[in-house]
């Protein structure tokens, strides 16, 4: 990366370019600064979406496999009471 794009005013309000000590600080502080406004929430808002992502789905088959399970229930009761008057 050039350092001829991080300008500092000078004497005489003059432009001038920094040093390679100066810029590198800069870049690092501009990388640490990515990380917490821009990486870390995007990495939780990612992991948030996908808990209720899983979630929404497992309580979509387990609506989806309800009447089913009734069905077999309903289907198991007559059997019972017959079994049930028998004795």
């Amino acid at each position: 990366m050039s350092i001829k794009g991080f300008l500092v005013k000078g004497d005489n309000d003059k432009d001038e370019g920094v040093s390679r000590e100066q810029a590198d600080k800069i870049i690092c502080e501009l990388r640490w600064l990515s990380w917490g406004l821009v990486k870390i929430p995007l990495i939780v808002g990612a992991l948030v979406g996908a808990f209720f992502l899983v979630t929404f789905i497992s309580m979509k088959l387990s609506v989806s496999n309800e009447p089913k399970q009734t069905e077999k229930e309903m289907q198991s009761f007559p059997a019972e009471e017959k079994e049930a008057s028998d004795q």
